[in-house]
């Protein structure tokens, strides 16, 4: 592949803080530090037209959503120059740990970053976060029971949000596995020119195009909102297992 051309990144010291509220709070904390914060009832988002290929929240949005949604849970948005590798391993047969260890046999290992989890410090299964080229798009998902958020596909659910099944906190954790929130977005790995150009320009192994089963709240979210709107909601995408695929089985 062509030389890279990432953002910098830079040095400092880890910051520890984590918040410990709801929306209203974490949402101060995440926007200091250039996240884009969403309030989520469970996993679902509370609000509309910030998800997908919609315009980003501006600060006045999400001073409001603070107001109306102080103690919902937080979804981060990503920026263009972030992805998360997103593992799901160890519950209702999913082992997808196993499989992007596959993976990286192949195209080398994966940097330790930051992650994210509600299933403890020892789980594989997490959200990996990468600092990955501006301007590029990449699939859905990256192999079996492992898929890929990115700007214009999914958000990731963080810290201090509660698992909607489980009653676990959701919790940062630093390259080196201790509890730990990210000062910036520039804190986050590398992801490796391997990984950029296998997971922009290769398939997953799914036979039907490149997504996994959609989940069963994304599904739940699309009936709902075709109930109500005749519209699917924002961001949820598209191809055989999407939402073309739900609204042809409804």
């Amino acid at each position: 592949m062509d030389e890279l051309s990432y953002r910098p990144a830079r040095t400092r010291t880890p910051n520890t803080f984590r918040p410990t509220a709801g929306f209203s709070v974490a949402a101060a904390q995440y926007t200091s530090r250039g996240f884009e914060p969403l309030p989520l009832n469970g996993k679902t988002p509370l609000v509309r037209g910030v998800t997908g290929r919609a315009p980003g929240a501006d600060a006045t949005q999400i001073a409001q959503w603070c107001t109306e949604y102080p103690d919902a849970n937080t979804g981060l948005r990503l920026a263009d120059d972030v992805i998360a590798i997103d593992v799901d391993h160890g519950y209702d047969g999913k082992t997808g740990a196993d499989h992007l260890r596959d993976l990286e046999a192949r195209l080398g290992p994966l940097p330790a970053t930051y992650t994210s989890t509600s299933r403890g410090a020892e789980s594989p299964s997490r959200q990996h976060f990468y600092r990955v080229p501006v301007g590029l798009h990449f699939r859905g998902a990256v192999c079996q029971d492992v898929e890929l958020l990115q700007r214009t596909h999914r958000y990731a659910v963080v810290e201090p949000s509660v698992h909607p099944d489980t009653g676990q906190p959701y919790l940062w954790y630093g390259p080196d596995g201790a509890p730990g929130f990210p000062d910036s977005a520039e804190e986050f790995a590398e992801l490796p020119a391997a990984w950029v150009d296998e997971l922009q320009n290769g398939r997953a192994d799914y036979g039907r195009g490149d997504y996994p089963p959609m989940p069963a709240e994304e599904v739940a979210a699309v009936c709902a909102d075709l109930d109500r709107t005749g519209l699917p909601p924002d961001g949820l995408r598209e191809g055989p297992e999407g939402v073309a695929g739900v609204a042809a089985g409804l």
